[in-house]
């Protein structure tokens, strides 16, 4: 059955533009990361895009010194400033180049070398269009990329978005894939917990209970409204969902964990032990159930 979903327009308009609020794509994640995540957004890796590299340093002409050379093999110099505690220097170079992960890889340990010539140090990356004024993606351009994916892709996709935790983009992903009827009670799931991580908790949980209504032997969905349902002191409802979850599969200790914790939130420390004693019962190495029991000593 298609679930009759309701979302805010403006969580999807926050969304979406979340996508293209910046020129660049800079993160403190390794090079594979995020090639993927640009690959995954419709961008062409394999084309010339613009290149930023960065430095630090306390020496203003030795930073000078190393930007002179480099702008011999077509660095571009950015700009050259002082940071916040006035005593280090920021030098930031770009260059339009086609590249690759492995040699991306193999210029940033070039740049480090050449950094400790001129007592400075390398600082990182980032990647934008080769016309500094443009994203490298739209909010309009990514939805049509992902409208253009076929079914399998789509879903794989927003699934890799969701474990990149990159909460924006799995949620459209997925919105798209249940508006094409693709594994509509899993995309309905990710759905729902992309809203709770994005703060829309409240949309969110009713998406899973909707899921989970429809199937209620779908454990990974009851386990999950149960979790959030903590986090929100929702407690009640954690104890209800994390034993739906007990009924499915007895053995699974970190639900009664769960059940656990909810009765210490609620000021029930006897049976916070009861259940923190069963986790450990089922798993003695449960040490989030040996850190509480602990703690009520």
């Amino acid at each position: 059955m298609k679930h009759q979903i309701i979302i805010i327009i403006s969580i999807i308009i926050h969304s979406i533009s979340a996508i293209g609020q910046s020129t660049k794509i800079q993160f403190d994640d390794d090079v594979d990361e995020v090639f993927t995540r640009m690959e995954l957004r419709g961008i062409n890796t394999n084309e010339e895009l613009l290149y930023g590299y960065f430095f630090f340093g306390k020496n203003k002409d030795s930073l000078n010194n190393l930007s002179d050379e480099l702008k011999k093999e077509s660095y571009k110099f950015v700009r050259a400033e002082m940071t916040d505690d006035n005593e280090t220097i920021i030098l930031h170079l770009e260059k339009i180049e086609q590249t690759s992960r492995e040699n991306l890889r193999k210029t940033e340990e070039y740049l480090r070398t050449k950094a400790i010539k001129y007592q400075a140090e390398y600082n990182g990356w980032d990647v934008g269009n080769i016309n500094p004024e443009l994203p490298l993606t739209t909010p309009e351009g990514f939805i049509s990329y992902l409208n253009k994916l076929p079914s399998e892709k789509l879903f794989k996709d927003s699934e890799k978005f969701y474990q990149l935790e990159d909460y924006q983009s799995a949620l459209i992903g997925f919105d798209i894939s249940i508006q094409r009827e693709i594994k509509v009670d899993t995309s309905t799931f990710y759905l729902g917990c992309c809203l709770s991580r994005i703060g829309d908790t409240e949309n969110g949980l009713r998406l899973l209970k909707e899921v989970f209504k429809d199937n209620p032997k779908y454990e990974r969905v009851a386990y999950n409204i149960a979790s959030i349902s903590y986090d929100i002191r929702k407690f009640d409802d954690t104890i209800l969902y994390y034993q739906k979850v007990l009924k499915m599969n007895p053995k699974n200790d970190q639900a009664y964990y769960g059940i656990a914790a909810a009765e210490y939130g609620k000021g029930n420390y006897d049976k916070t032990k009861e259940f923190c004693n069963k986790a450990l019962e089922i798993n003695p190495e449960n040490s989030l159930a040996k850190d509480l029991l602990a703690w009520l000593k």
